[in-house]
């Protein structure tokens, strides 16, 4: 019996051979597609960990920021001052001075710090660019007149706001509000949300 076996491996040894050549190479591959996938999963782990990490510490600053600002966004761009301070340089504009007008004008002074352009105009008739080798400067009454002017036009129903000016606290918002919208590592639904209150 031995040497029946031994004569039918002798007579078709070269497809035996072939036969076991597939069995390993078709093993090999499934040991090497698995080992791949197993070390592609331990190689990107740690880089996945520290990901996480990251956007774990820009979520708690973001909440830690929005905590500054009693949880309210509204609250950090500041407008309930943004409106009144507009209104009273509007008022002070059109002429207006108030009973307590210096601690409005100190209040104001500490408080505003710039302006955004807006209306239908375009142009900002009291802001004057000066140049380099400019000689020629506005006057005064150049200024007095376009306040006259804007007040004459708003005893008729007219008012018209050609720019608005920015608090101190809105600006550091935006500014903060703008790095959380650009951050990389931020997760692209926040980011969006975001964005979009922006």
């Amino acid at each position: 019996m031995f040497n029946d076996v031994m004569a039918f491996i002798k007579n078709n040894i070269s497809w035996i051979k072939d036969l076991f050549t597939i069995v390993v190479a078709f093993t090999a591959a499934v040991v090497s597609i698995l080992a791949y996938r197993r070390a592609r999963a331990t190689v990107l782990q740690p880089i996945r960990n520290e990901v996480i990490k990251k956007q774990s510490q820009i979520l708690s600053e973001l909440l830690s920021f929005l905590s500054d600002y009693n949880d309210s966004i509204e609250d950090g761009l500041d407008y309930i001052y943004l409106a009144a301070s507009n209104a009273v340089l509007s008022l002070k504009e059109l002429g207006f001075v108030f009973a307590d007008n210096e601690q409005i004008n100190k209040s104001l002074k500490d408080n505003i710090q710039g302006w955004i352009p807006c209306g239908e105009s375009k142009i900002l008739k009291d802001v004057e660019i000066v140049g380099v080798f400019d000689n020629e400067k506005k006057d005064r009454k150049d200024f007095e007149q376009i306040g006259k002017k804007r007040y004459e036009n708003a005893k008729k129903g007219m008012i018209e706001i050609d720019k608005i000016h920015l608090t101190v606290r809105h600006r550091e918002f935006m500014k903060k509000w703008s790095n959380f919208s650009n951050d990389p590592f931020l997760p692209s639904n926040i980011k969006n949300v975001i964005k979009r209150i922006s």
